[in-house]
């Protein structure tokens, strides 16, 4: 029975760590504690839907991809102790991305969100599934500062060449 119970509980502990939503955005604007950020779809274009191949496939019409609204930017509050810093890919979860070494000291004052009222800044989102203490339900716990798209190098589907 004990053995039972402490699984019960260890599922229900793990399941409060997957509810916590992460996206991918492009961060605009920076005012205090409130960050304004538009989301990636899940293919890495911008707007719902992007990144759809072959829709409409074998009906009438075939080849034209259904036009996809643009993704509104959405104003979202720094929760207290939010983590803010530099991304990296995270090996163990594909799409992922984690704290590379120490957080900014200065939070979204640091120079990496500088840009961020000319070009948008690409970062990684984690918000609060629920109210905990002083952190409110979809405030931003972490924001990390992420690559653009193709900085890596390199063509996409090939490889980099040296000449």
């Amino acid at each position: 029975m004990k053995k039972f119970v402490f699984a019960l509980f260890a599922s229900l502990g793990l399941v409060g760590f997957v509810l916590a939503e992460e996206f991918n955005g492009g961060l605009s604007k920076v005012e205090g504690s409130k960050v304004t950020i538009t989301k990636e779809a899940p293919g890495g274009g911008k707007g719902a839907g992007a990144g759809k191949k072959g829709a409409g496939a074998g009906k009438k019409g075939a080849g034209k991809a259904d036009p996809q609204p643009a993704a509104e930017p959405v104003v979202y509050d720094l929760a207290p102790g939010a983590v803010i810093g530099k991304g990296v890919a995270d090996a163990d979860k594909k799409g992922s991305f984690k704290l590379e070494g120490t957080a900014f000291a200065n939070g979204v004052m640091n120079e990496a969100f500088k840009d961020a009222k000319d070009t948008s800044v690409r970062v990684h989102v984690t918000t609060a599934d629920e109210d905990k203490g002083a952190v409110k339900k979809g405030q931003v716990t972490e924001l990390l500062v992420i690559p653009a798209k193709g900085a890596f190098g390199g063509k996409k589907g090939g490889k980099a060449t040296d000449k």
